[in-house]
Protein backbone atom coordinates (compact mmCIF):
# COMPACT_ATOMS: atom_id res chain seq x y z
CA UNK A 1 0.00 0.00 0.00
CA UNK A 2 1.50 3.33 -0.80
CA UNK A 3 1.47 6.04 1.70
CA UNK A 4 -0.18 9.40 0.83
CA UNK A 5 1.70 12.19 2.52
CA UNK A 6 2.64 15.67 1.51
CA UNK A 7 6.48 17.22 2.31
CA UNK A 8 7.00 20.79 0.89
CA UNK A 9 9.82 20.42 -2.09
CA UNK A 10 8.13 17.04 -3.33
CA UNK A 11 6.89 15.74 -6.72
CA UNK A 12 3.37 15.08 -6.59
CA UNK A 13 2.51 12.96 -9.35
CA UNK A 14 -0.29 10.50 -10.51
CA UNK A 15 0.88 7.23 -11.49
CA UNK A 16 -1.19 4.07 -12.58
CA UNK A 17 -4.23 5.63 -10.66
CA UNK A 18 -2.04 5.93 -6.96
CA UNK A 19 -1.05 9.19 -6.04
CA UNK A 20 2.83 8.92 -5.36
CA UNK A 21 5.24 11.36 -4.08
CA UNK A 22 8.66 11.36 -4.83
CA UNK A 23 11.53 13.31 -3.28
CA UNK A 24 13.49 15.19 -6.55
CA UNK A 25 17.15 14.59 -6.84
CA UNK A 26 19.25 17.53 -7.67
CA UNK A 27 20.34 17.59 -11.63
CA UNK A 28 23.99 17.44 -10.47
CA UNK A 29 23.67 14.50 -8.32
CA UNK A 30 22.07 12.76 -10.89
CA UNK A 31 24.27 13.55 -13.73
CA UNK A 32 27.66 12.75 -11.40
CA UNK A 33 26.40 8.85 -10.64
CA UNK A 34 27.60 7.91 -13.96
CA UNK A 35 29.03 4.58 -12.23
CA UNK A 36 27.58 1.55 -11.05
CA UNK A 37 26.99 -1.70 -9.47
CA UNK A 38 25.02 -4.60 -8.44
CA UNK A 39 24.74 -4.94 -4.30
CA UNK A 40 22.21 -7.94 -4.33
CA UNK A 41 19.73 -9.43 -6.60
CA UNK A 42 16.79 -12.02 -5.18
CA UNK A 43 13.84 -13.60 -6.38
CA UNK A 44 10.67 -12.84 -4.80
CA UNK A 45 8.36 -14.93 -6.64
CA UNK A 46 8.38 -16.68 -9.79
CA UNK A 47 5.95 -18.45 -11.78
CA UNK A 48 5.20 -17.45 -15.70
CA UNK A 49 7.48 -13.85 -14.59
CA UNK A 50 10.07 -13.34 -11.66
CA UNK A 51 9.97 -10.49 -8.99
CA UNK A 52 13.91 -9.73 -8.21
CA UNK A 53 14.54 -7.59 -5.50
CA UNK A 54 17.43 -5.51 -7.12
CA UNK A 55 19.72 -3.23 -4.73
CA UNK A 56 22.06 -1.22 -6.89
CA UNK A 57 24.88 1.30 -5.72
CA UNK A 58 25.26 4.05 -8.14
CA UNK A 59 28.70 6.13 -7.19
CA UNK A 60 30.22 9.40 -9.17
CA UNK A 61 33.28 8.50 -11.31
CA UNK A 62 36.48 8.90 -9.46
CA UNK A 63 34.47 9.64 -5.61
CA UNK A 64 33.87 6.40 -3.95
CA UNK A 65 32.69 8.22 -1.17
CA UNK A 66 29.26 9.63 -2.43
CA UNK A 67 27.26 6.90 -3.26
CA UNK A 68 24.01 6.13 -3.44
CA UNK A 69 21.84 2.65 -3.19
CA UNK A 70 18.50 2.35 -4.47
CA UNK A 71 16.73 -1.10 -4.56
CA UNK A 72 14.29 -1.81 -7.41
CA UNK A 73 11.59 -4.23 -7.95
CA UNK A 74 12.46 -6.13 -11.60
CA UNK A 75 10.19 -8.16 -13.19
CA UNK A 76 11.38 -10.25 -15.98
CA UNK A 77 11.32 -13.52 -17.58
CA UNK A 78 14.53 -15.70 -17.21
CA UNK A 79 12.97 -18.28 -19.54
CA UNK A 80 12.77 -15.43 -23.00
CA UNK A 81 15.94 -13.79 -21.92
CA UNK A 82 14.62 -11.37 -20.08
CA UNK A 83 13.86 -9.68 -23.72
CA UNK A 84 10.52 -8.54 -24.94
CA UNK A 85 8.92 -7.45 -28.23
CA UNK A 86 6.49 -4.52 -28.96
CA UNK A 87 4.87 -4.43 -32.72
CA UNK A 88 3.20 -1.83 -34.02
CA UNK A 89 1.43 -2.78 -36.66
CA UNK A 90 0.70 0.43 -38.95
CA UNK A 91 -1.41 0.56 -42.02
CA UNK A 92 -0.99 4.06 -44.37
CA UNK A 93 -3.81 4.85 -46.31
CA UNK A 94 -3.71 3.36 -49.81
CA UNK A 95 -5.81 5.91 -51.15
CA UNK A 96 -3.57 8.43 -51.12
CA UNK A 97 -5.04 10.16 -47.74
CA UNK A 98 -2.22 11.32 -45.18
CA UNK A 99 -2.12 9.13 -42.05
CA UNK A 100 -3.23 5.59 -41.47
CA UNK A 101 -4.94 2.72 -38.76
CA UNK A 102 -3.00 1.13 -36.37
CA UNK A 103 -4.12 -2.77 -35.34
CA UNK A 104 -4.75 -2.90 -31.53
CA UNK A 105 -5.64 -6.75 -30.00
CA UNK A 106 -7.89 -6.93 -26.51
CA UNK A 107 -7.42 -9.03 -24.38
CA UNK A 108 -7.28 -9.89 -20.28
CA UNK A 109 -4.89 -7.19 -18.52
CA UNK A 110 -3.50 -8.79 -15.82
CA UNK A 111 -2.72 -5.50 -13.34
CA UNK A 112 -5.95 -3.59 -14.00
CA UNK A 113 -7.86 -7.03 -14.12
CA UNK A 114 -9.69 -6.31 -17.16
CA UNK A 115 -10.20 -6.60 -20.51
CA UNK A 116 -7.76 -3.56 -22.53
CA UNK A 117 -6.34 -2.77 -25.77
CA UNK A 118 -2.90 -3.44 -26.23
CA UNK A 119 -0.14 -3.25 -28.75
CA UNK A 120 0.55 -7.03 -29.66
CA UNK A 121 3.82 -8.32 -27.31
CA UNK A 122 5.52 -11.29 -26.65
CA UNK A 123 8.38 -12.53 -25.11
CA UNK A 124 11.46 -13.97 -27.11
CA UNK A 125 11.74 -17.85 -26.69
CA UNK A 126 15.62 -18.56 -27.19
CA UNK A 127 15.21 -22.25 -28.90
CA UNK A 128 12.97 -20.39 -31.30
CA UNK A 129 14.54 -17.07 -31.71
CA UNK A 130 18.04 -17.54 -32.48
CA UNK A 131 20.05 -14.54 -32.85
CA UNK A 132 20.69 -14.53 -36.83
CA UNK A 133 17.05 -15.00 -37.02
CA UNK A 134 16.03 -11.77 -34.81
CA UNK A 135 18.83 -9.79 -36.46
CA UNK A 136 16.41 -10.13 -40.01
CA UNK A 137 13.59 -9.04 -38.10
CA UNK A 138 15.24 -5.32 -37.39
Amino acid sequence: MLQDAHVPGLIDEFLFGYHVTFAPMPALQVASMQQYELVSEAPLHSRYLTVYDRRVRFCAPGNPAECRVLDFDVVGHPRANFCFAVTFPFHPYKDGRSGGEVTLIREYAQGPHALAYCLPTGGLDPGRHTALELQRHH
